[in-house]
């Protein structure tokens, strides 16, 4: 989870957090919808993606889409 947040900025900690096991987003996923059994592969299917997408991370490509705005 900390890849997929963003391994190199302080912000991805932030968001790793956020979607670690047992953190928001699983509890979200577990208590509306159900899909707390399915949370691993969920988070794999993350990485995965993240890794092709975005290698720096969500935080990172926050940050550079912000940053491409700004200009």
């Amino acid at each position: 989870m900390a890849y997929v947040g963003g391994i190199t900025r302080i912000s991805g900690a932030l968001i790793a957090g956020l979607i670690a096991p047992l953190g928001v987003l699983y509890t979200l996923l577990n208590t509306t919808l159900g899909l707390g059994r399915y949370y691993t592969l969920i988070a794999a299917c993350a990485l995965v993606l993240t890794a092709v997408l975005n290698p720096a991370g969500l935080a990172g490509g926050f940050s550079h889409r912000h940053r491409k705005v700004a200009t």
